[in-house]
């Protein structure tokens, strides 16, 4: 049985509109079909662009925590 590959981790804090988001796209066309990446940004503009943009490209977004230093995306590639 193949054991599930760990998620892979994005930090865009310090980047602003629209750096994060397309940092983010960029990273998600290298990945496959169920794979997760956990996304760490601090700009509050991320809070409404990630959501967004998973919903358009038919990303999961399994979770969204706000955290002390920003927000942390878990973000699953679609199948």
């Amino acid at each position: 049985m193949k054991s599930p590959k760990a998620p892979a981790e994005l930090d865009v804090r310090g980047l602003s509109c629209p750096i994060p988001l397309l940092k983010t796209h960029q990273r998600m066309r290298a990945m496959n079909a169920g794979d997760v990446i956990h996304v760490l940004s601090d700009d509050p503009v991320s809070l409404h662009d990630i959501p967004a943009w998973c919903h358009k490209m038919g990303h999961v977004l399994v979770e969204t925590k706000r955290l002390t230093e920003g927000v942390a995306f878990t973000i699953q590639h679609h199948a």
